[in-house]
C-alpha cells in the first residue's frame, strides 16, 4: 500500500509545522533526508496494517522514540488523513524529550497519542499492540525495541537500526576476512548485516517471519536496512536455529536481543551457550 502523493505533501505541511523541517535554516537538506526516511517508515506501517480490522483502533508503539516525530506523521497520517483510528505509544529515556512532546500533542488535540518516559522494556500497555517499531533506536535500544515487540506479542515489528557499538565491541572475524575489514566502510557494513540478520534468525525462533528490506533510498540514509517481522506463531524452525548457532560461533558474538528473550523464556534451550 503506497502513501498517496497528496498525503506525502500534506505530511510534509505538517513536518514543517511540527518545526521538523523548517524553510529557512541551514540544516533544511538534513531535516529533508530525516523526513523521507519517516514517510517511508510510515508506508511500510501503512503495508503490514492494510489488512486490520477496521472495527477497532490501531494500536502502535514507538520505541526510543526521541523527538516523537515518527509517532506524529504517524497520528496525522491515519487520524487526520485517512480518518482511521489509531492509538500511538511512544517512550524514551528522555523525560525532557517526552514532556515536550506531550505538550506538542495537546496543543494539536492528538488526543490518541501517549507518553511514557522510562526504559523500553519497562513499558506496561493494556492493549496488544498491531505494530511496535523504531526508527534509528540506537545501540541496545534496538534489541529492546525488538523485545518489546515480542513480548506483547505484537502483530508486526519493524526496526530499523543506528549505530551498533555493544555488538561490534564483542565481535571477531575470521582471518580471511582482513582484507574486507582492513577497511572500516566494509567492516561496518558486515557489522549491520551480521546483526541484523541474527535478530531476524531470533524472530524466527519465537514464532515470526522477518525479513530485512531496503525501506528508503541510501540517498536519504545509509543506515536503511529494515528489520521487518510478522507474528506466525510457528515453532521454531531447525534451520533457524542452525543459522543462527553458525553465526554467532563464526563471529564470536550474539545482539542483546538474545538475552532478552531467554529471560521471556521464549528461545529454545539449543540456542543457550
Amino acid at each position: 500500500m503506497h502513501v498517496e502523493h497528496n498525503q506525502k505533501i500534506a505530511l510534509c505541511e505538517f513536518g514543517e509545522e511540527l518545526g521538523l523541517i523548517a524553510p529557512e535554516t541551514r540544516n533544511r537538506q538534513d531535516k529533508q533526508k530525516k523526513v523521507e526516511q519517516i514517510l517511508s517508515f510510515v508506508e511500510e506501517i501503512a503495508t503490514v496494517s492494510r489488512h486490520y480490522s477496521k472495527s477497532k483502533p490501531l494500536q502502535l508503539v514507538d520505541g526510543a522514540a526521541g523527538s516523537c516525530a515518527l509517532g506524529f506523521f504517524i497520528y496525522h497520517y491515519y487520524h487526520g488523513l485517512i480518518g482511521r483510528s489509531v492509538q500511538v505509544k511512544s517512550i524514551d529515556t528522555n523525560a525532557a524529550l517526552m514532556q515536550k512532546a506531550a505538550n506538542t500533542a495537546h496543543r494539536l488535540g492528538f488526543s490518541g497519542m501517549d507518553f511514557q518516559n522510562g526504559d523500553v522494556l519497562d513499558l506496561e500497555t493494556q492493549v496488544q499492540p498491531d505494530v511496535v517499531c523504531g526508527l534509528h533506536a540506537c545501540d541496545l535500544a534496538t534489541d529492546k525495541v525488538i523485545a518489546l515487540g515480542v513480548r506483547t506479542g505484537a502483530r508486526n515489528i519493524l526496526s530499523v537500526s543506528c549505530c551498533q557499538h555493544s555488538f561490534r565491541k564483542k565481535m571477531t572475524f575470521a582471518p580471511e576476512l582482513r582484507f574486507f575489514t582492513e577497511h572500516r566502510i566494509y567492516r561496518d557494513r558486515m557489522t549491520y548485516m551480521v546483526a541484523d540478520s541474527m535478530r531476524a534468525l531470533l524472530l524466527e525462533m519465537v514464532g515470526y517471519r522477518a525479513s530485512v528490506v531496503e525501506f528508503v533510498s541510501s540517498r536519504a540514509t545509509d543506515k536503511n536496512a529494515m528489520l521487518r517481522a510478522a507474528r506466525t506463531n510457528l515453532p521454531a524452525s531447525r534451520s533457524a536455529i542452525e543459522g543462527y548457532l553458525r553465526l554467532r560461533d563464526a563471529y564470536r558474538t550474539a545482539p542483546r536481543l538474545e538475552d532478552y528473550l531467554f529471560a521471556f523464556g521464549r528461545l529454545p534451550e539449543a540456542v543457550r551457550t
